[in-house]
């Protein structure tokens, strides 16, 4: 009977400040339930395992932008997609910036409605 190989874990984050996106893509998807995006957690992959991670290129929420910046951890980079070898348990941080906030949807004034001329109005008695 051939040894168990426990399966590496693979944990994955954002930085401080930076809201939790469920926007990650992962090539292959973690096991469990199928997702179609995934976000900050934990997630267990076999030894030797090449994954390919993306990440959203921004988040907003609440008017305030976050854009990608880098990753941290176990891996390096600038670019949104990684490919990491679960050759140990690693964790990944994915970096973001605070852009900017949103400014608040401009309403236009009411415009009132056209002139059309009516019937003169007489002065005086």
């Amino acid at each position: 009977m051939e040894p168990r190989v426990p399966p590496m874990k693979l944990t994955l984050v954002v930085n401080k400040g930076t809201p939790y996106p469920q926007m990650f893509l992962f090539d292959p998807k973690p096991p469990g339930p199928p997702q179609d995006t995934y976000g900050c957690g934990t997630y267990n992959y076999q030894r030797n395992k090449e994954v390919t991670i993306t990440a959203p290129a921004n988040i907003t929420v609440r008017r305030r932008v976050w854009i990608f910046d880098h990753w941290a951890g176990d891996a390096r980079g600038d670019s949104r997609e990684i490919k990491i070898t679960m050759d140990t348990d690693k964790t990944i941080v994915a970096c973001y910036t605070e852009l900017a906030s949103l400014p608040i949807p401009f309403k236009p004034p009411i415009k009132p409605p056209p002139y059309e001329p009516g019937p003169p109005t007489p002065i005086g008695p």
